[in-house]
């Protein structure tokens, strides 16, 4: 199931800003490129971009 979130400006949204973080610094480490936007990305930037990003959680 696809959840749209509605409020990015939240401690949830904060939460998913470092875990992207997180997980571009692990992949830029290993292209050992670190220019990839979402890494770049500020918190303002990531709270207002108007893309569609999903999650998925295992279904047991």
């Amino acid at each position: 199931m696809i959840k749209k979130i509605q409020v990015l400006d939240s401690n949830y949204g904060q939460q998913l800003f470092m875990l992207q973080k997180k997980a571009y610094q692990i992949e830029a480490d290993i292209i050992e490129f670190t220019d990839i936007p979402p890494l770049l990305e500020t918190y303002d930037q990531f709270i207002n971009c108007k893309r569609l990003s999903a999650f998925s959680r295992p279904i047991h």
